[in-house]
């Protein structure tokens, strides 16, 4: 489906599927990254997402799902309604446009992340809960 969509745009040249990569290759891609996108229609909450946050990127993405509970809109990155690419095209412009907020937006997603995603975080919330029982 995505190969046709490609074809029918007459895009192909201009954008690579990957196939699946390896935990090493897709860090190093996010390492490489600039903005991490995501435009679900729907989603629960992203391990993507979190993980594209972790290495320092801003996400263009969609108010659907789980996600505005992991980005923080024109803090983290920037959200829209889902099915607009004239949205997310103008949050890519604006990311691109303004260097200073788009690292600050990564900073702050890494930061994010690290607080409320992390592994200690997690275990801290279990021993709550299995506290409270």
């Amino acid at each position: 489906m995505l190969v046709f969509h490609l074809e029918r745009l007459n895009i192909r040249d201009r954008v690579n599927l990957l196939g699946g990569l390896s935990e090493e290759e897709v860090k190093e891609r996010l390492i490489q990254a600039d903005i991490y996108f995501q435009p679900s229609l729907t989603e629960a909450l992203s391990m993507a997402i979190i993980e594209a946050s972790y290495y320092n990127l801003p996400v263009v993405s969609s108010y659907v799902g789980g996600i505005p509970e992991v980005v923080e809109n024109n803090v983290t990155g920037l959200l829209s309604d889902s099915c607009n690419p004239e949205e997310y095209a103008k949050n890519f412009v604006r990311l691109f446009e303004d260097r200073e907020m788009r690292i600050g937006m990564g900073n702050s997603a890494h930061s994010r992340m690290v607080k409320i995603f992390s592994r200690e975080k997690e275990i801290e919330e279990w021993k709550k809960i299995y506290g409270n029982l």
